[in-house]
């Protein structure tokens, strides 16, 4: 959503108002108006990183490359720890979305979806955390990881630490 308003701002500057505004004080208010909100955009895309304490990790070696004990490791050289489900759920709560499978703590390989457009297989009708495979699982196999970061910048709480 932020990026569609970023986009329409730039073209209603560009496109449509310039050409009709030379010397308008009411195009200088508005332009004004227009460049407040699209900083306003970046740094909620910049900061939204920090305010979600999840992450999705994938191997150097690409897509899809980690087992279970390998996701651990991964994490941990990230400096994060691998992500539990309600972790997960929490991050979900405040908005991430990943398509891509992802090792949890339990085991199990899972991904956050609150909307069906990124393509045949990811998110289905319904919002929420999807499983990525049947249980038990195979701790065998390959996927990416869901980490959680041991301490983030909260902006209504300040630092906090984690586990």
């Amino acid at each position: 959503m932020k990026t569609i308003f970023l986009v329409l701002a730039v073209c209603l500057q560009f496109f449509i108002l310039q050409p009709f505004a030379q010397g308008n004080d009411e195009f200088a208010e508005l332009k004004s108006m227009i460049e407040k909100l699209t900083a306003a955009v970046a740094t909620l895309q910049q900061t939204q990183c920090n305010r979600i304490p999840v992450y999705h990790l994938q191997s150097t070696k690409g897509h899809y490359q980690l087992t279970f004990e390998e996701a651990k490791i991964a994490c941990r050289a990230d400096g994060g720890a691998i992500a539990t489900y309600q972790q997960l759920v929490d991050a979900w709560n405040m908005g991430l979305e990943q398509c891509a499978c992802g090792w949890l703590s339990d085991g199990t390989t899972r991904y956050p979806m609150h909307h069906n457009n990124h393509g045949s297989g990811c998110g289905g009708n319904n919002p929420g955390i999807k499983q990525c495979s049947a249980a038990p699982p195979d701790k065998n196999k390959k996927a990416d990881v869901y980490c959680i970061r041991k301490t983030y910048q909260s902006k209504t709480i300040g630092k906090v630490l984690l586990g």
